[in-house]
């Protein structure tokens, strides 16, 4: 039995709780219920490596009232728009016992076994979906409630949340708009003394997009659209034709896009491969990736080698540098900065964007070498990652610079607390979790040095 994306996807097709939710085949593929108010999903990432098909849904939810307001501000093209979600989660972030991700042997070994596991998590995972975000009622509970609580910081990048989140505090629940919004404020303010560069772009228009979202009736909008006149002064580059824009298709413009990224990067001293551009630099790999954002990351060049070791892939370490950044088996990074991706159909307006991007990136890695000059000391900043990214990052650290004990005693924990590092081998028959891994190499490296030390000792 070979198994590949349509084998997995046909299958879903047949259970009983998807059987109300429509199927979208182009990329990326998505189970989606609609209706006039919202549209809830199911997305699938999908990829290849090693004989195996790694997959990861994500959940999410578009409110229509919550963006429609905001078309005729919005400086995204209208695919762009089109794309956008209110809400949206992986399995991980809400239930520590689930990995988040799926692997299914190309060959078809244990493939039940696996696709169990899977239509199990999207049944718990749907039920959340409409729990915590089915109407904007829950989304205010879940999303906005604990920012007044002060249990959760706001975003430290980013522009949309700002709009979207203040119109559902209007919505649901305007006694406690002031505050939220003397909230929201302040962090504009300190991202604003941070050069954001997406905030940037919206900072002459902010006092007129609250005045307007505080002064109308947001449930009661007509489509608007921006027009070329529109995006004419937002930047002083002239717009190209409609006639124009009409004649590229879709292929065209994703090379140009693609065209653009890799000759404006490679200015700067990033290289490209797919989604992806990277560099390498006093001992760090920095790479952007380019997919519903683009994130700035940084990670020390020794932790991808360091983990293939432990995980007994050493062969890894002599593919290609992207590797680092798209394997599935590489080590996440530490986020820096996020950005909007540059969105036009002018040529020279996109090379404009892209420019100040890996010029404001460039800036954002020049200030984090002055602060970490030595890669080699380098420790991850668990605000700037999730929890299961942060500890694998953390954990190679401490083994990096000879803190094994500490690194066994947390990957211990970790397993004895049902938490997964989200990379798994199969070995005598049975899944082996990362963790496990990092265990016995700290064990290891305990007994070497103890062999070492009682050899000293007789001599």
């Amino acid at each position: 039995m070979k198994v590949n994306l349509d084998t997995v996807i046909e299958d879903l097709k047949g259970l009983p709780f998807l059987s109300d939710f429509q199927y979208r085949k182009s990329s990326p593929r998505r189970f989606y219920i609609k209706d006039k108010e919202r549209t809830l999903f199911i997305e699938f990432s999908a990829c290849n490596e090693g004989g195996l098909l790694f997959l990861e849904p994500v959940y999410g939810v578009k409110y229509n009232v919550l963006h429609k307001w905001f078309q005729k501000f919005n400086k995204s093209s209208i695919n762009d728009q089109r794309g956008t979600c209110s809400f949206a989660f992986v399995g991980r972030q809400i239930d520590k016992h689930q990995d988040g991700f799926y692997y299914f042997d190309c060959e078809g070994k244990d493939y039940r076994e696996e696709f169990a596991k899977l239509s199990r998590d999207l049944k718990g995972n749907l039920k959340y979906l409409y729990a915590r975000y089915g109407n904007l009622e829950s989304c205010y509970k879940t999303e906005i409630l604990p920012y007044l609580r002060g249990e959760e910081q706001l975003p430290n990048s980013g522009v949309e949340w700002i709009f979207e989140n203040l119109a559902l505090c209007k919505l649901v629940s305007p006694e406690d708009y002031p505050a939220f919004k003397r909230m929201v404020m302040e962090r504009v303010e300190w991202m604003k003394s941070r050069g954001e560069p997406n905030l940037l772009r919206y900072d002459s228009e902010m006092e007129d997009i609250l005045l307007y979202l505080e002064t109308t009736d947001i449930t009661n909008i007509k489509r608007e659209r921006r027009t070329h006149k529109d995006a004419a002064q937002d930047t002083p580059s002239k717009p190209l034709p409609d006639k124009n824009i009409k004649k590229m298709s879709g292929k065209e413009y994703e090379k140009m896009q693609a065209d653009v990224r890799r000759s404006i990067g490679r200015k700067y001293g990033f290289r490209q491969s797919s989604y992806c551009n990277f560099k390498v630099e006093n001992g760090y790999f920095f790479n952007i990736d380019f997919v519903a954002y683009a994130s700035l990351k940084v990670k020390p060049m020794y932790v991808d080698d360091l983990w293939w070791d432990i995980f007994d892939m050493p062969d890894n370490k002599n593919e290609s540098l992207s590797l680092r950044a798209l394997g599935a088996f590489a080590v996440n990074a530490q986020n820096l900065v996020k950005y909007d991706i540059p969105e036009s159909y002018d040529r020279e307006e996109l090379e404009g964007q892209y420019e100040r991007l890996f010029k404001n990136a460039s800036e954002v890695i020049a200030d984090f070498l002055i602060q970490n000059p030595d890669a080699d000391r380098f420790y991850p900043s668990e605000e700037m990652m999730n929890r299961r990214s942060y500890d694998m990052l953390n954990l190679l650290a401490l083994i990096h610079n000879g803190r094994e004990s500490e690194a066994l005693e947390i990957a211990a924990e970790a397993l004895k607390n049902d938490r997964s590092c989200g990379m798994l081998r199969s070995k005598d028959g049975r899944d082996i979790d990362g963790f496990e891994f990092i265990i016995n190499w700290c064990k290891r490296l305990k007994n070497a040095r103890r062999f070492a030390w009682l050899n000293w000792k007789k001599k």
